[in-house]
């Protein structure tokens, strides 16, 4: 596919590795000399120096023959700009990112009054990841499928945990029947089989019915108790939006920000949370706010060595739940052995939802990615199917199915029903299926057929 993507910053670059290394004919347009060279440096790509928001750079990337326009700069209107003006000049896709919170509150109506077709904002979107983690307290990460029917949950196996040295058949056996869809094992990504054991420092991605979950929790040995307390480290966009999620479901919210502008439109904006004006990686602050008294603690500051030394403090301290932002993607992989508990990246977020759409415009005419989740530093992936008619797949029973190595079939959604399926299962046309695989960069359920 033909891909321009206007601006190189944190999303941008994160978007040409990943459309270059899947072979797509990438275009950056950038206004900034030495990003522009740096990226061409990098990745297999093209690049238009100037501004993407002009008619001649536009032209000059050859927008006339794209599908997909991405415009991720960093001033909202530029991207929006751009946008209008790709509408005219071709039928490419067009995405484009918002950041200012008075956009966010209108996100459908501007969409449908540009004609833009994915209006995409990260903080919104790291917000909502967050307040859906808040939902799983056990869970290092937690994805949504379904329309939220379907939640897959990271959950890690300590060594004092009563399944340790368990077949995933003995798990079932004591009545704690979830589905474990994939395991990561010293960097390792195991599908696993009845027969499969499990070993301490696992980190199992798994699903199935609450009641069902919260068995296995008791056999993990966590606290799945619900969360009630939020103490949130920063009052940046992220913690507006997140507020506004957390309020309806009736959490206890306190913010500590240093800003006093910051705090002022908090307090003001939301009467019902605390606001406390002080530094929140200062220990003797957070002693005095009894840090210790709340479920969670959520370190959303704008620098991300101050929101990791709060995490490490906060688990330290005995804090239940801790969630971490970094900003800088290429950091998540660098911190993975610090032990932290859920790590925020907008940006990986916004990658991610970006990409499901892509996959989705590759797929004419087969089965469509509706959902993408990255497992495992891209070593496995999530996808949910909606499978349509005439694909290989259909009608044929779930054991008989031959299936590629490293692809579990973890659930079947029809007509509005979870199935958990077994080998006597058959998927339909108009199903919603949600895959585990190590098999990476499908867009159509029939490519996890062998043949």
């Amino acid at each position: 596919m033909n891909i321009v993507i206007m601006g190189g910053g944190k999303i941008g670059r994160l978007l040409c590795k990943e459309f270059s290394d899947s072979e797509h004919n990438v275009t950056l347009v950038d206004e900034d000399s030495e990003v522009v060279e740096d990226l061409l440096d990098r990745y297999d790509m093209n690049a238009v120096l100037g501004n993407g928001a002009t008619y001649n750079t536009l032209m000059e990337a050859g927008i006339a023959e794209a599908d997909i326009f991405i415009a991720v700069a960093d001033r909202d209107e530029i991207n929006l700009v751009a946008a209008v003006i790709c509408q005219q000049l071709s039928d490419a896709f067009t995405i484009a990112r918002v950041r200012n919170p008075e956009y966010g509150k209108h996100l459908k109506w501007m969409r449908e009054g540009f004609g833009v077709n994915l209006l995409i904002n990260p903080d919104m979107e790291a917000a909502h990841y967050i307040a859906r983690n808040l939902n799983f307290p056990a869970a290092k990460a937690v994805e949504s499928f379904a329309h939220g029917h379907v939640n897959i949950v990271a959950v890690e196996v300590a060594a004092s945990s009563k399944i340790v040295g368990l077949s995933l058949m003995q798990v079932r056996q004591k009545r704690a029947n979830v589905l474990i869809c994939a395991i990561e094992r010293q960097n390792q990504v195991v599908i696993p089989n009845g027969a499969t054991r499990i070993e301490a420092g696992d980190i199992l991605h798994l699903t199935g019915p609450l009641v069902e979950m919260n068995r296995f929790y008791h056999l993990l040995g966590v606290d799945s108790d619900r969360i009630d307390s939020v103490l949130v480290i920063g009052g940046n966009r992220i913690t507006y939006y997140l507020i506004s999620y957390l309020l309806p479901q009736h959490f206890r919210i306190k913010v500590i920000e240093r800003d006093p502008a910051i705090a002022m439109r908090l307090a003001d904006q939301y009467p019902e949370v605390t606001v406390i004006l002080g530094d929140g990686t200062d220990q003797n602050i957070l002693a005095e706010e009894r840090r210790e008294s709340y479920d969670c603690e959520i370190s959303l500051t704008g620098i991300d060595e101050e929101n990791i030394v709060a995490a490490l403090l906060a688990e330290r301290a005995g804090v239940r739940k801790v969630m971490t932002k970094v900003s800088r993607p290429e950091m998540v992989d660098e911190i993975g052995g610090l032990g932290l508990q859920s790590v925020i990246n907008p940006q990986l977020i916004s990658r991610d939802i970006i990409l499901r759409h892509v996959r989705a415009l590759q797929n004419s005419q087969g089965s469509k990615v509706e959902a993408l989740y990255r497992l495992f530093n891209k070593k496995a992936e999530l996808l949910q199917f909606c499978v349509e008619e005439g694909a290989a797949i259909c009608g044929i029973s779930l054991h008989s199915l031959a299936l590629k190595p490293g692809v579990l079939i973890a659930y079947i959604i029809r007509k509005g029903s979870v199935i958990y399926p077994d080998g006597s299962n058959a998927i339909y046309p108009d199903d919603r299926v949600i895959v585990v695989t190590t098999v990476l960069g499908c867009s159509d359920i029939d490519e996890l057929l062998k043949n």
